[in-house]
């Protein structure tokens, strides 16, 4: 078979014409930016305050929580005669809750802010990942897919340096416009064509039903991201290592996710995106090992986390062009929802079953609930086949 090479000129032209879909991936990472914005500045306020470790838990729990309502939110806001503008719903969600959660001052306002903006970044994120993968040209479909988790990424690893910031009105100011902003520019294409989308709460378990497997590894990266990868320092600490590793490596898992990006979308370009899926979950079965084995080991440490958090973070990625590419096009937007629904499923869930398995059973405990759902979702998926896609390997190409 003769060699294919991508036509990059034809491809970056297809890009620079998806304008939605670029004004989509501003708002995705301005989202990501003020969701772990929140987490770790936001927790940051509330130990200053003088909150205890469980009320923490509990606000990145309803944070959390308010992301688990993006199906639902979505299903109510489009059944109405004349359907919300999305675009607008959660962005001015987002910017109340972002900014309720650092001037309100009793912990139930606290919390109840922490939750509206879960609901504003879930339905957001929803809207987002419809503009930005499931309504481009499915040639380059997997490179919008790397850019999304790329800005994502970032404003994730942006976010974190908000710790100690947010006591400043301007910070807060600047950022509230900054979620206006990105909302505006995404508003025009915020009410949806109504018959074109099959939108009502019956409609959920049939589109969960196209692919369980894929919603499954929406839920296992919320799972990994808020329940491993968040908990790594403590993971750590717990084997005996100082604080100051533990941030640093922290930090490596971060970068970790932004470097994978890129050679997955190229991939996508090549090979479907489901047996992808699948070979990435196996090879987070191996960095998982290979971390209950070089936790004491600096040298090897880094390098394993770096990979580690590469490839939890395309179980996301390439979970999103793997459903993008196997439901209708008329329940692409509901689709997007359930996925974002089962992403915070997981987020809710990570911590709530590692932390205790840590405090119980140790550092080895932890590490072993997460190499068993890695593996159960493996041989899960291996089960539940979705309907093949387009053959997307020459596509873009030429021989």
């Amino acid at each position: 078979m003769p060699n294919s090479v991508i036509k990059w000129p034809a491809i970056a032209a297809r890009i620079l014409r998806e304008r939605v879909a670029l004004a989509g991936l501003l708002q995705a990472f301005i989202f990501g930016l003020i969701a772990n914005g929140t987490i770790h500045a936001g927790n940051f306020r509330l130990t200053q305050l003088g909150a205890g470790s469980s009320f923490i838990g509990y606000a990145t729990a309803l944070q959390a929580l308010g992301i688990v309502c993006a199906a639902p939110l979505l299903v109510l806001l489009t059944q109405r005669a004349r359907p919300a503008n999305l675009a607008l719903t959660a962005g001015g969600l987002a910017a109340l809750g972002f900014v309720g959660s650092f001037l309100a001052s009793g912990w139930a306002a606290i919390a109840a802010a922490r939750f509206v903006l879960g609901c504003g970044i879930g339905l957001g994120m929803a809207f987002v990942e419809y503009l930005v993968v499931s309504q481009v040209r499915r040639d380059v479909r997997p490179v919008f897919a790397m850019l999304f988790g790329l800005l994502l990424a970032a404003g994730h690893a942006l976010g974190t340096l908000l710790t100690g910031q947010t006591s400043q009105p301007f910070v807060l100011a600047v950022l509230a416009a900054a979620i206006l902003g990105g909302t505006f520019a995404t508003a025009p294409w915020g009410r949806l064509r109504h018959h074109r989308q099959v939108l009502s709460f019956k409609e959920l378990p049939r589109i969960v039903a196209i692919s369980p497997a894929v919603f499954a590894a929406a839920a296992l990266f919320g799972f990994l991201d808020n329940g491993f990868l968040s908990m790594l320092p403590d993971i750590l600490q717990t084997a005996g290592q100082a604080k100051t590793q533990t941030i640093l490596t922290s930090f490596i898992a971060f970068a970790g996710i932004c470097a994978f990006q890129i050679p997955a979308g190229l991939l996508c370009l090549r090979v479907a995106p489901y047996p992808l899926l699948r070979f990435t979950v196996l090879m987070l079965i191996v960095a998982v090992m290979m971390l209950a084995m070089v936790t004491s080991t600096v040298a090897l440490r880094g390098p394993t986390v770096f990979v580690l958090g590469g490839l939890v973070d395309l179980v996301y990625t390439v979970g999103l062009i793997t459903l993008s590419n196997a439901v209708p096009r008329s329940q692409m937007v509901m689709s997007n929802a359930c996925f974002v629904s089962f992403c915070g499923l997981g987020e809710v869930a990570g911590p709530a079953v590692t932390g205790p398995a840590l405090g119980a059973l140790g550092a080895g405990g932890a590490i072993g609930v997460v190499l068993f759902l890695l593996a159960a979702f493996w041989f899960f998926s291996a089960y539940r086949e979705i309907p093949p896609a387009k053959d997307l390997r020459h596509v873009g190409h030429t021989a």
